[in-house]
C-alpha cells in the first residue's frame, strides 16, 4: 500500500498548486494562518506589557509630583511598582484625592470608569465569571439610606476603605471633596482614640465611617458604635497564636453580637481575614524582614490546607464558628485573597516612609485592581443583605422592636399588614 505523502511534500504541493489541490492548499493556509496568529499574539502580549509599563510609569512620576513631601525627605516609596508583572499598583496613587475639592484637580478614581483604564491587569478575577458577581460599592449603600456605615479594623481594612471611597467615585456617589471633617467627628476622635475619615452624604443619604488602628480595643469600638448604624470590622492580622486569634474573636464578636440585640436596624458583619502567603503561611516574628541579600518571595499557598496549623486556616475556621453564635454576619474574603500571593507589594513596604528598596517583605497587603476589590464588593452586598433579612426576621419574632424603616407605619397599621410592609422591603432589598 502506498504511504500517505508527509506534511512536508503536502506543503510543497501546495506550493505548486497541485498534490491534491484543494485539500493542500488549506492544509498550508491553516498552517500559515495558525503561524502568523502566533506572531501577532506575542507582539500584542509585548506591546501591551510596555503599554502598561509605561503608563504605570507616568502615573508614578506624576504622583511624585503631587506628593511632593517624599521628594523632600527622599524617600523611595512609589505609589505604583512597574518592574512587577502586572504593575503593582497601591492606593497612595489616589488617596489624596479623596480631600480635594479644586474641579480642576485630577482625579484617577473620577476619570478611570473602567477596569483597562488602569495600568494594570487582575490575573486571578473575570469580571464575568466570579461568583458572588464583581459589584461597585454604591450598590452596597444603597441599602443603607440614611444610614452610616463603619469600617474598621486592621491596615487591611483600610485597603478596603480606599478602594469603596475610589470606587464611590467612580460611580458618581460622592461630591467632591470626597472627605469631610465635622465638629462631632472632631470630638468622636478626641474621645476614642482613633483617626477616621468620614464621607459627604451620598445621594441617598448614607455616609462611609473608616478608621484602623490594629488590635481590638472594646473601649474604641463601644465609643464609636452610637454612632453609626452598620459595621464591618476584622481584626484578625495583629494576632499571631490560635490562642490570641480565638480570644480576640471570642470577644469582638460577642461586643458586636451585643450592640446588634440592644436595638433594631443595627447591622453587625465581620470580614474574613485576609490570606497571608509568607513562608509557612501566615506573618510569624521576623518573617516581614528577609536575611540582606534576600529576595523577598510570597509563596502560593497549599492546595490542600485541611488540618493544617496555618493561621490563615485556622483563623477562616474560627470565624465561621464563633460569628453565627453571636448573630454576625461573615463577609466572604478569605478564599478570593488565597489565591493571590503574586498580587502583593512584595519588595516595597505597605506604607511610605522607606529609604532604601528591600528593607521589608510585605506578603500581607494586597495590589490594587478595580477588578479585585469588586469582587469583594460583590461579596459584602450579599452579607449585607443577609445582614438586613436576619434584622427584619427577628424584628417580625419581636426579638428587637420595630426595624427603623417600619418604625413610620402607625400602629394600628402593623400586624397583618406588616407582613406586606416587611415583604415589599425585603425584596426590595433583594432586587438591588
Amino acid at each position: 500500500m502506498r504511504k500517505p505523502p508527509s506534511a512536508t511534500r503536502r506543503r510543497r504541493a501546495a506550493l505548486r498548486g497541485g498534490g491534491g489541490g484543494g485539500y493542500g492548499a488549506r492544509l498550508f493556509m491553516q498552517e500559515a494562518v495558525g503561524r502568523l496568529w502566533d506572531s501577532l499574539s506575542r507582539t500584542h502580549a509585548i506591546w501591551n506589557g510596555k503599554s502598561l509599563v509605561n503608563q504605570c510609569e507616568v502615573d508614578n512620576t506624576a504622583w511624585r509630583t503631587e506628593a511632593r513631601m517624599l521628594q523632600q525627605r527622599r524617600e523611595v516609596t512609589r505609589a505604583a511598582m512597574c518592574d512587577t508583572q502586572p504593575p503593582c499598583l497601591t492606593e497612595l496613587l489616589f488617596t489624596h484625592e479623596f480631600w480635594s475639592g479644586s474641579s480642576e484637580t485630577r482625579s484617577r478614581c473620577r476619570s478611570r470608569k473602567y477596569d483597562s483604564d488602569w495600568p494594570t491587569v487582575e490575573p486571578h478575577v473575570n469580571r464575568r465569571k466570579q461568583r458572588p458577581r464583581p459589584r461597585s460599592f454604591w450598590e452596597t449603600m444603597r441599602l443603607l439610606p440614611n444610614k452610616t456605615l463603619w469600617l474598621h479594623g486592621d491596615s487591611v481594612q483600610t485597603q478596603l476603605c480606599d478602594a469603596a471611597l475610589c470606587s464611590l467615585l467612580r460611580a458618581d456617589a460622592l461630591p467632591w471633596p470626597a472627605l469631610h471633617r465635622p465638629q462631632w467627628l472632631q470630638a468622636l476622635e478626641l474621645e476614642s482614640g482613633l483617626s477616621m475619615r468620614l464621607t459627604q452624604r451620598m445621594p441617598n443619604g448614607a455616609a462611609l465611617l473608616c478608621s484602623a488602628f490594629g488590635p481590638h480595643k472594646t473601649e474604641q469600638v463601644d465609643a464609636v458604635l452610637p454612632h453609626v448604624d452598620a459595621v464591618v470590622m476584622n481584626h484578625g492580622l495583629h494576632y499571631h497564636s490560635v490562642a490570641a486569634v480565638g480570644a480576640m474573636l471570642r470577644a469582638a464578636l460577642a461586643q458586636l453580637g451585643a450592640w446588634r440585640a440592644g436595638g433594631a436596624g443595627r447591622l453587625a458583619l465581620w470580614r474574613e481575614t485576609s490570606a497571608q502567603h509568607f513562608a509557612g503561611g501566615a506573618y510569624s516574628a521576623g518573617a516581614a524582614r528577609p536575611p540582606p541579600g534576600t529576595p523577598c518571595a510570597c509563596v502560593r499557598a497549599p492546595s490542600d490546607a485541611s488540618g493544617s496549623s496555618d493561621l490563615n486556616v485556622v483563623s477562616a475556621r474560627l470565624e465561621r464558628e464563633i460569628a453565627p453564635a453571636h448573630g454576625v454576619v461573615l463577609v466572604p474574603f478569605s478564599n478570593l485573597t488565597r489565591a493571590r500571593h503574586d498580587m502583593h507589594r512584595a519588595h516595597f513596604c505597605s506604607y511610605h516612609g522607606q529609604r532604601r528598596v528591600g528593607i521589608c517583605c510585605d506578603c500581607t497587603h494586597f495590589c490594587y485592581s478595580p477588578l479585585f476589590w469588586d469582587a469583594a464588593f460583590g461579596g459584602l452586598l450579599l452579607a449585607l443583605r443577609q445582614a438586613l433579612l436576619q434584622d427584619l426576621r427577628q424584628a417580625r419574632q419581636g426579638v428587637h422592636g420595630a426595624p427603623r424603616g417600619l418604625r413610620a407605619v402607625a400602629p394600628a397599621a402593623r400586624g397583618s399588614g406588616a407582613d406586606a410592609v416587611a415583604g415589599a422591603r425585603a425584596r426590595e432589598w433583594l432586587s438591588l
